[in-house]
């Protein structure tokens, strides 16, 4: 896969952040044939990978954090801006097939996104 990026974040005082790992982003990993994954399929590739506390749904408008687990996010449909690393973090458009893992104690936030937006969210 070409496309990964990673992102530090320090602790902004409210938002601890993850002074050892790296928010990691993968652009278009959710794609079979040409398309993006849907939601179903994702949590079936999810739980085969051993993430579990599967859901679907968003990502909250407002700052917060997992102080003990890390985070994974699978778009599968829609859109969105969202901020890491807290109130003066980085925003990053997520679309469709991208995937973020979020280690624990990095703050995110959805800023703004499409009315389609939805992800499939796992633990460890």
């Amino acid at each position: 896969m070409d496309d990964v990026h990673t992102m530090h974040f320090e602790d902004d005082g409210r938002i601890p952040n993850n002074p050892g790992l790296p928010l990691v982003l993968y652009r278009g990993a959710l794609v079979t044939t040409g398309n993006p994954l849907k939601a179903e399929a994702c949590r079936s590739l999810f739980r085969h990978n051993g993430w579990g506390g599967i859901w679907v749904n968003g990502v909250f408008p407002y700052h917060h954090y997992h102080s003990t687990a890390h985070e994974v996010l699978g778009v599968t449909s829609g859109t969105a801006d969202i901020k890491f690393g807290g109130e003066h973090g980085d925003i990053v458009r997520l679309q469709a097939s991208d995937v973020v893992i979020i280690p624990a104690g990095v703050g995110h936030c959805n800023v703004d996104s499409s009315p389609d937006f939805r992800v499939v969210g796992a633990y460890p």
